[in-house]
C-alpha cells in the first residue's frame, strides 16, 4: 500500500508540475509543527498585525484583536479545518554547578502559523474548496518557516501531496489523527504591490507546491498608499468527492 500510495505521489506531482525531489527541507534551525493553541493566540495576533501594518499580504488595514484570532481559530476548527504553528522551541541555558545554579529553560516561540478557512463562507456551493494562509514571524523571513508550515498542511489536506518533512511533528491535529473536512480545491490569495516579491512567491506557490497560477487582477485595492494586486492560485486535491454528498463537518448552520 505504501508502494502504490509513493507511485501515486508522484504522478500526481508531476501532474501539478511540481518539482520532484524527495530531498528533505532544512529550515535555519529546529522547528516544530503542532495544532494551535488558545495560549499562542497573543503570538499569533503580533505576528499578523505586523503584516497588517506594513504589508500588502492582508487586506486589513486595522489592527485585530486576541478575540477576533481566537474566533477565526474556533471557526476554523469548527469545520474541521487544520490551523498549525510553527514553534522555534526555547533554548536551553545550563547552570554553573560550582554555583549551585540550575538550568534555565526559556519558553519556546511561535514564529508563523498556517490554516485552512472555508472559501466565500458558509451555506454554499463551494463546500469542498477552501482558502489557504500563512503567515511568519518578519523576524524569521527566509528561515524556511513558511516552507515547514505548508509542507505539513498540504499533507493534511491532500492525500497526494508529496510532503518532505524536515521538520519535528507535535501533537494529534498535525499528525493528521481524527476527522478533517475532504476538501477538493485550495486555492492561495497573493495580493501584492511589488513585482519583485510576486515573482518569488510565484516560484514558490507553483514550482515547489504544485499550485496554477491564475491571471493577475491589477490594482485591485489599495494599502499603505500603494496600488494593490491579486494573484489567485489553485490546487486540485487528490481527494474524491462525490458531488452529492456533504463534507465531513455541519457546514449547514441553522
Amino acid at each position: 500500500m505504501a508502494a502504490e500510495r509513493s507511485k501515486r505521489v508522484r504522478q500526481a506531482a508531476q501532474g501539478q508540475g511540481m518539482e520532484e525531489t524527495t530531498k528533505k527541507i532544512e529550515p535555519g534551525f529546529r522547528i516544530i509543527i503542532r495544532g494551535a493553541q488558545a495560549n499562542d493566540v497573543k503570538a499569533i495576533v503580533n505576528i499578523y498585525n505586523h503584516h497588517v501594518a506594513h504589508n500588502a499580504c492582508v487586506p486589513e488595514i486595522h489592527q485585530v484583536t486576541e478575540a477576533d484570532m481566537k474566533r477565526r481559530m474556533d471557526d476554523v476548527r469548527y469545520f474541521k479545518l487544520p490551523y498549525l504553528v510553527a514553534v522555534k522551541p526555547g533554548a536551553t541555558i545550563a547552570g554553573r554547578k560550582k554555583k549551585g545554579q540550575q538550568t534555565i529553560q526559556l519558553p519556546d516561540e511561535v514564529v508563523g502559523f498556517a490554516f485552512a478557512d472555508l472559501y466565500n463562507g458558509t451555506k454554499n456551493m463551494y463546500r469542498f474548496t477552501a482558502e489557504l494562509e500563512v503567515y511568519v514571524d518578519n523576524k524569521h523571513y527566509m528561515k524556511g518557516v513558511a516552507s515547514c508550515l505548508m509542507d505539513k498542511i498540504l499533507g493534511l489536506m491532500d492525500p497526494m501531496f508529496p510532503v518532505k518533512g524536515g521538520y519535528e511533528i507535535q501533537g494529534d491535529e498535525a499528525e493528521g489523527i481524527g476527522s478533517f473536512q475532504t476538501i477538493k480545491n485550495i486555492l492561495v490569495n497573493m495580493s501584492y504591490d511589488s513585482e519583485e516579491v510576486a515573482a518569488w512567491k510565484d516560484r514558490w506557490l507553483t514550482d515547489t507546491l504544485g499550485f496554477q497560477g491564475r491571471a493577475p487582477l491589477m490594482g485591485l485595492g489599495v494599502k499603505n498608499g500603494k496600488s494593490v494586486n491579486l494573484k489567485i492560485y489553485h490546487r486540485i486535491t487528490g481527494e474524491d468527492v462525490d458531488p452529492k454528498k456533504l463534507p465531513i463537518s455541519p457546514i449547514f448552520l441553522p
